[in-house]
Parts: structure tokens; C-alpha cells; sequence
């Protein structure tokens, strides 16, 4: 055994000063350094198991006993553990899809609410447009009639009532008889700067329109693109955290079939010891009667048939002798053999351990930056609320403004009508008395006046009806 030893040895020196040219020097010197280790404590084991005696082989036995029994309830507990842990994990991730589902839920409520406030705001604008519009009719109503020398508050009373207004409009009429170049060219151009008002308001108005749609439109798009990336980091973690489970289940799975396979391998183990122990003490039992039988054979010579009958009793315990040294032998190779197996074992399961150190790292890391997360989402949830409480709040105000402001336009709408109509009737009673004090080209001004505040008159009736149809839109929303 001594001479086989120093030549694998010697061979281990060899490899280690000339190795083979593919392979790494530094793997090469680790691995015979650990077979040599394994080599010197298998011939420590060994002289130890050769040396000792029955009391402290008896001793050793049990103090290994005594700790395999230790190692398997500490295995018991940490399978508990594991358990544990996995159903707070599933439990977590639970409750972080959950989370996922009512952020994704409030950000869409949100998106719609913004989108709904731009609508909103796109209506404020052409509802003040068309204030601004209506204001600047009426300025231009109270410059024509300060022109024509006739106050917008007299206009307010009906002709048919008052004959001093009549004769009123009568005397501006003599004046203008009197001065038409003057005033005729001064209408004109108060009329023309009125169509040409209109006119740039209306582009204005077409141009403000295109701007803030394009805008919204913009915001639209841009609201779409920031859900779409939201859900695709949504749906990133998710496969990350399924990854992560399925891994982390794969490797406690793992574990505890190492784990189960471990026990099993030192209950094997522990009852073929406890099996060799069992035949060592009943063969040095048989020995020692054997002995017993030879000494007192010895002592005692009896005849040569009785030592014959010893000689082959002899020989024949003999052999049993050598058959149970083979076995002894067999039974301690199978010895070594599962020692190495569990070496492996409990290697395995140390690597197992830092895997799954290394994933419940991670996990702790996992769950406290959903923490994170989820403290900053609630915080960000409680002041969309209050900011959607806030702007429900001016909305409702808005709306009650822009209902009062559209009821004070209609009254000045119909104010204006009422005070056209009253002029259209000045001309109509008083066509006769005016054609007898004025030409042609008065006649002619005047008719082209009337088709001009004809138009006007149109304008202000499909202003009321653009502010009936923003009323109704207020109501509904």
C-alpha cells in the first residue's frame, strides 16, 4: 500500500512540474492539490480506523451519529424556511400585480381627464373669441349710431310708441340732406372697417382653431406614446419578476431534492455502518471464544481423532475468518466510496445555499424597491386626486361663468336686433318723407346701407346660434 501510494505520488509530481500543454497550469496545480488532500486524509482515515480501539471506534460512531442527526434536523428547519419564504414571495408579487393594475387603471382615468380639460380649454378660447367678437360689434353699433347723432339707449324704447324719436331720426336725416358728402363717406367707412373686422377675426379665429387642435393633437399623441412605453416597462418587469420566480423556485426545488437525497444517503450510510459495526463485534466475539477453544485445547491434548476434527474446525474457521476480512474490506470501500458521494453532496448544497442567498438578495432588494415604488406611486395617486378634485372644482366654475357670460350675450344680442329691427322700421315708415327731401344717390346709399346691416343681422343671428350650441355643449358635459 506504501510502495502504491509514493507512486501516484511521484506520477502527481510529474503531472504537476510537466503539464499537458492544452490545459491551464493554474486548474491543473489546483486539482492535484486536492487530490492530494483527499489522498492524505483517506490514509489518515485509515491508520485512525486501524489504530483505535473498540471504545473509541464505539465513540466515534456515535459522536457521527449524533451529528448526522443534528445535520438532518437542521435540514428539516431550513426546508421550513425556504417554504415560508416562498409563499411571502408569491404573496408579494401578488400584491405588486395588483398595484400595477390600479396605477395602470388610474393613469388611463387620467389621461382621459386630461384629454377631456383640453377639450375644455379649446372651448374657453372660442367661447372668448366670440365674446371679443360680439364686444367688438357692439362698439362698432355705438360708433355708427354716435355718427348718426342717435344715443343706443333711445333705441332700446319701440318706435311705435315713441313719436319723438321719430322726429328725431327725422332731424338727422335733414342734417345729413344738408352735409351728405361728410357723412355718407364716413359711413362707408365705418361700414367697410366692420366687414374688414370681420373678416380678420374670422381668420383669427380659423387660425387660433388649427393651432390649438394641432396642439391637442400633439398631446394626444404624445399621451399615447407615454402609455405605450409605460406598458412596455410594465410588461419588462413582469417577465423580469417571472423570471426571477421561476428561478428561484427551480432553485429550491433543486435544494430540496439535494436536501431529501442527502438524508437519504446518511440514513443509508448510518444503518450499513451500524450494520459493519454490529458484524465486527459478533466476528471479534467468535474470534475470542476461538481463542478460547485453541488455549484450552492446548492445555488440555486429547486424542488424535479430536485433534483432526480441531485441525479441520480450524481450518475451516479459518476460511470464514478470511471471507469476513474480504467483506470487511468490501464493506469499508463501499464506506469511502459513499463518504465521497457525500462530500459531493454537501458541496452541492453549499452552492445551493449561496444560489439561494443570492436570489433572496435579490428578491429583499426586489421588494423593497417595490416598496419604494409603491409609497411613491400612492403619493403620486394622492395628488392626481387632489389635482382632479381641484380642477373638477374650476371646472364646474368655468362652466357657471361661461353660462352667465352667454346668458349676458344673448340679452346684448337681442338688445342689438331689437334696436336693428327699430331702424329698419325708422326706414320704412319714413321712406315717403325722405324721398321727397333726398335724390337718387341717397336713396342708393341708404338701400346699400340696409343690405349691409341685412348681413350684419345675419351675423348676429348665427352668433346666437353658435352660442346656443356652446350652452347645450356646457350642459351635457
Amino acid at each position: 500500500g506504501k510502495t502504491q501510494s509514493r507512486g501516484v505520488q511521484f506520477e502527481i509530481i510529474n503531472e504537476f512540474l510537466f503539464p499537458h500543454p492544452h490545459s491551464s497550469l493554474f486548474c491543473h496545480r489546483c486539482i492535484l492539490h486536492e487530490q492530494i488532500v483527499e489522498m492524505e486524509r483517506r490514509e489518515h482515515d485509515k491508520t485512525l480506523y486501524e489504530n483505535l480501539s473498540k471504545e473509541d471506534v464505539i465513540q466515534l460512531f456515535n459522536n457521527k451519529f449524533e451529528l448526522y442527526a443534528k445535520d438532518h434536523i437542521e435540514l428539516l428547519e431550513e426546508i421550513k424556511r425556504l417554504r415560508i419564504n416562498y409563499q411571502d414571495d408569491t404573496e408579494n408579487i401578488r400584491k405588486l400585480c395588483q398595484y400595477e393594475n390600479e396605477v395602470s387603471e388610474l393613469q388611463t382615468t387620467m389621461s382621459d381627464l386630461q384629454a377631456q380639460l383640453f377639450q375644455e380649454r379649446q372651448l374657453l378660447l372660442k367661447t372668448y373669441l366670440e365674446n371679443e367678437r360680439l364686444k367688438e360689434v357692439e362698439n362698432t353699433f355705438e360708433i355708427l349710431c354716435q355718427q348718426v347723432g342717435v344715443d343706443s339707449c333711445d333705441l332700446s324704447v319701440p318706435l311705435s310708441y315713441s313719436e319723438d324719436v321719430k322726429a328725431k331720426f327725422l332731424q338727422i336725416f335733414g342734417r345729413l340732406q344738408d352735409g351728405p358728402n361728410v357723412s355718407v363717406t364716413n359711413v362707408r367707412n365705418e361700414i367697410l372697417k366692420v366687414l374688414t373686422e370681420k373678416e380678420k377675426l374670422e381668420n383669427k379665429y380659423n387660425q387660433l382653431s388649427n393651432k390649438y387642435s394641432t396642439e391637442v393633437d400633439a398631446l394626444l399623441c404624445d399621451q399615447r406614446l407615454s402609455s405605450e412605453e409605460r406598458e412596455a416597462e410594465r410588461s419588462r418587469q413582469r417577465n423580469r419578476n417571472s423570471y426571477l420566480l421561476e428561478r428561484l423556485i427551480s432553485a429550491r426545488d433543486i435544494t430540496v431534492e439535494v436536501m431529501q437525497d442527502y438524508v437519504r444517503l446518511k440514513e443509508h450510510t448510518k444503518s450499513k455502518e451500524m450494520k459493519s459495526f454490529n458484524e465486527k463485534l459478533e466476528m471479534e466475539k467468535y474470534l475470542g471464544k476461538l481463542r478460547e477453544q485453541l488455549h484450552s485445547m492446548r492445555d488440555c491434548p486429547e486424542s488424535s481423532s479430536d485433534q483432526l476434527i480441531s485441525s479441520k474446525s480450524i481450518q475451516g474457521q479459518k476460511l470464514i475468518v478470511s471471507k469476513l476480512k474480504q467483506e470487511i474490506e468490501a464493506l469499508k470501500s463501499e464506506r469511502n466510496i459513499l463518504s465521497s458521494s457525500c462530500e459531493t453532496y454537501r458541496m452541492e448544497c453549499q452552492k445551493l445555499q449561496t444560489i439561494i442567498k443570492n436570489i433572496e438578495s435579490e428578491a429583499d432588494s426586489g421588494r423593497e424597491s417595490s416598496k419604494k415604488q409603491g409609497q411613491a406611486l400612492w403619493k403620486h395617486l394622492k395628488l392626481l386626486q387632489h389635482r382632479y378634485q381641484e380642477l373638477d372644482k374650476r371646472r364646474q366654475l368655468d362652466n357657471q361663468g361661461f353660462q352667465q357670460d352667454i346668458r349676458l350675450l344673448r340679452n346684448d344680442l337681442k338688445n342689438i336686433d331689437k334696436n336693428m329691427n327699430k331702424l329698419f322700421c325708422i326706414g320704412d315708415d319714413n321712406s315717403e318723407q325722405l324721398g321727397e327731401c333726398q335724390d337718387s344717390s341717397w336713396r342708393e346709399c341708404l338701400v346699400s346701407n340696409k343690405t349691409r346691416a341685412s348681413k350684419m343681422r345675419i351675423d348676429i343671428r348665427r352668433i346666437r346660434n353658435r352660442l346656443n350650441e356652446i350652452e347645450e355643449q356646457l350642459r351635457q358635459s
